[in-house]
């Protein structure tokens, strides 16, 4: 089992008042990415967060698991900080 969460935190700067979006999506190898959104108002700060967890079945030792994160704005932005944080679970 894999979890991961993407992660972005921003100022918007746009006039105040202004609103706009911002999008996180985080996929894991090839199982489906889970995307988020969340509105931002000018000069204020702001984030989103997108979790997903994966079942990977027929892992051995020393394969890979892909996880990405993506993020979106499509209005001016200080991006603050993106991260990804996850964990592996392994049963037998």
């Amino acid at each position: 089992i894999v979890q991961a969460t993407a992660v972005a935190s921003l100022r918007s700067n746009a006039a105040a008042g202004v609103t706009g979006g911002l999008i996180v999506a985080c996929t894991i190898t090839s199982s489906p990415s889970y995307t988020t959104w969340n509105d931002v108002v000018g000069q204020q700060y702001g984030f989103a967060a997108a979790p997903n967890t994966a079942i990977l079945t027929g892992l051995v030792a020393g394969a890979t698991i892909s996880v990405r994160a993506r993020v979106s704005f499509p209005q001016a932005f200080t991006l603050g900080r993106a991260s990804v944080d996850g964990s592996i679970l392994f049963l037998r």
